[in-house]
């Protein structure tokens, strides 16, 4: 019967089984291990990807896309009336831009089938 030890996450200071940690740099002892999900908020809080402790510069892994259940929606760099509006009109642009996409995408079928009707039954 194997055991697995209990530590804790240097960051969040939460008890968890060994293998749900990880060592990702040359800190030894209790500062070595992590949760994957608090280094990367350390990451995101921080914007560094250098432990302040020994030094070490990271290596990460590009795990691809999170889960859809974990996704949120874009929210403004900050709350000052500038981020907000410049978030405004950004998403305005990008409704504004898809619906002409699509009507321009309709109008060519529309002009395909025009065409093909009047080469194929008219013009004979």
């Amino acid at each position: 019967m194997s055991s697995t030890r209990k530590l804790n996450c240097r960051i969040c200071l939460e008890e968890d089984n060994e293998t749900n940690l990880i060592s990702p740099c040359e800190c030894r002892g209790s500062l070595q291990f992590v949760h994957a999900r608090c280094l990367q908020h350390w990451f995101d809080v921080m914007h560094t990807r250098r432990c302040q402790i020994c030094k070490t510069q990271y290596e990460l892994e590009d795990c691809g896309m999170k889960p859809y259940t974990e996704w949120t929606l874009p929210q403004p760099l900050s709350d000052d009336w500038e981020d907000q509006l410049d978030f405004k009109c950004a998403l305005f642009w990008l409704v504004f831009m898809s619906r002409i996409t699509y009507v321009v995408l309709k109008l060519e079928q529309l002009l395909v089938f025009f065409f093909f009707f009047y080469f194929a039954f008219v013009n004979k």
